[in-house]
């Protein structure tokens, strides 16, 4: 009947976009690895992140427990089952909700938590915990409520953003924490946080239905627009420097869709896409360097991908990881993880209810060798700018580096890290000890030219004082000469007076 129409013009029109569509990566596939990570208990915390993390050396995920939040960090190399109990994160008073590596420094993890706060640890060499990890290297503290999710700055070395319950986001810098910005609140709590590729704005999605693009330094918000119509979670991603951004969401029939978007006009999105009725919300990540979307849902097995190119996003199904063991949560590694050699162009943590396995996105090619095409430079280890700088309202590009096997590739350690700062911090002692030289020179000469003054004042004083002795004498002799010729004026007048009565008589 007529669903039987609908559906024969649907794929009659998915079957034609396919056969228009140049794809880039049409033998791209998705497969699991064979060796998993067994005996897991993944958290069954209501969380907006992720809620799994990758980095060149580790992976992380958020473990069930009670009384506080725990967060597993175990090295890349990790197969097998996991013992009863081993060493984890567990410095918060609440659940873990939200945590990622710092993009710097392998050894660095921030996590936000329930209890009002987000940290930073710093991880043992090697990851080789002894004990659990209670003390944070930084704790950052303001939110009134819930820390719901962070995102750290993708050029600016230990700048990070927060945000809450709430409804306030907040950004960073861990050297220096009461140098934040607090921005106003927001008309709804953010249910994503990302920054754009070189960190000079932030952008999400609220509880409210809205995409919501936020300039942090000028406090405000830029520009916002209604996406989905759907009453379920909704996501948002950048498409790096293309001007265009995704969100995933849900219609008013509670299909899950995308929306692709024009940043230089919000109004109304490019084009809206129906993907299922799976309930799941969909969490976007976008390949920069490849141009390839993900698609990913806790509660789905499946991990869907589109290719950008021509200005939209074109759907190819023979990528797509399928599985039909349901997730809890994933997690997509940086672009320098990946496996060069294999033409592994993705890896993915994929955390179930009892194992977690990596999923890789294979490009596969007749030549072994490195393939230029499929890894360009990506974005590297190294920051382009400092805390100091981006708050200073400086924006730059990240920096790249090569993937080449062979190459000479920077890669920076928490003692790089913490080297550089101390080098900044240094040159700002520096600096500040010069300017107190120069003030207490100034103060010197100061105390000098008051110390002439009262010296001078001290003599005008004292000759006042002789003076004032010198006016009295003068006073008193003055008067004492008066009286003398009075009373010698009396004695004369006497002695003429006496002597006129004589003459008479």
């Amino acid at each position: 009947g007529i669903n039987a129409e609908y559906m024969g013009i649907n794929l009659f029109v998915i079957f034609r976009e396919r056969m228009q569509t140049k794809y880039r990566f049409r033998n791209l596939y998705g497969e699991a690895s064979r060796d998993k990570v067994e005996n897991v208990r993944p958290s069954k915390v209501t969380s907006e992140s992720w809620m799994a993390r990758g980095n060149s050396t580790s992976f992380a995920f958020c473990w069930d427990t009670t009384g506080g939040g725990a967060l597993a960090v175990l090295p890349n190399s990790t197969v097998g089952k996991l013992p009863a109990n081993f060493p984890m994160i567990r410095g918060h008073q609440g659940a873990i909700v939200d945590f990622d590596f710092s993009p710097f420094a392998d050894n660095i993890i921030a996590t936000a938590s329930d209890d009002l706060t987000a940290k930073v640890w710093s991880l043992p060499a090697h990851n080789e915990f002894k004990t659990d990890l209670i003390d944070a290297s930084v704790v950052l503290s303001g939110h009134g409520k819930k820390v719901t999710l962070l995102a750290w700055n993708p050029t600016s070395e230990n700048v990070i953003a927060t945000t809450s319950m709430d409804k306030t986001v907040r950004v960073w810098d861990i050297t220096n924490p009461s140098n934040s910005i607090v921005l106003p609140e927001a008309h709804e709590v953010l249910l994503s946080l990302e920054w754009n590729f070189n960190g000079s704005l932030l952008g999400g999605t609220t509880k409210d239905r809205k995409l919501r693009l936020i300039d942090p330094r000028a406090r405000s918000t830029i520009s916002e627009t209604n996406t989905h119509e759907g009453s379920k979670g909704q996501k948002f991603t950048w498409l790096g420097e293309t001007g265009l951004v995704v969100t995933s969401g849900f219609s008013s029939n509670q299909e899950r869709q995308y929306s692709l978007w024009d940043l230089k006009n919000l109004s109304q999105p490019l084009n809206t896409k129906n993907i299922d009725n799976a309930s799941g919300v969909l969490y976007p990540f976008f390949d920069a360097d490849l141009g390839i979307l993900y698609l990913a849902g806790k509660g789905d097995g499946n991990i869907r991908s589109f290719e950008f190119s021509d200005g939209d996003l074109h759907y190819n199904s023979a990528p797509d990881y399928r599985s039909t063991v349901a997730s809890r949560a994933y997690g997509f590694y940086p672009k320098r993880a990946v496996n060069v050699m294999k033409h592994e162009v993705t890896r993915v943590i994929k955390v179930s209810e009892k194992e977690i396995e990596f999923v890789s996105f294979i490009a596969p090619r007749r030549a072994p060798e490195f393939q230029e095409d499929l890894f360009p430079d990506c974005i590297s280890e190294v920051p382009a700018q400092t805390a100091e700088d981006w708050f200073n309202g400086n924006t730059v590009a990240p920096n790249r580096r090569s993937m080449r096997p062979d190459a000479n590739v920077q890669s920076f350690t928490r003692s790089q890290v913490l080297t550089t700062s101390l080098n900044a911090n240094d040159a700002k002692i520096k600096a500040l000890e010069e300017q107190v030289a120069s003030l207490q020179a100034e103060l010197s000469n100061r105390n000098n030219t008051i110390a002439e003054i009262q010296a001078v004042v001290a003599r005008l004083t004292e000759q006042n004082e002789l003076l004032k002795q010198t006016v009295a004498n003068f006073e008193i002799a003055q008067q004492k000469s008066h009286e003398q010729q009075s009373h010698e004026q009396q004695s004369h007048e006497q002695q003429s007076h006496e002597q006129q009565s004589h003459e008479q008589q």
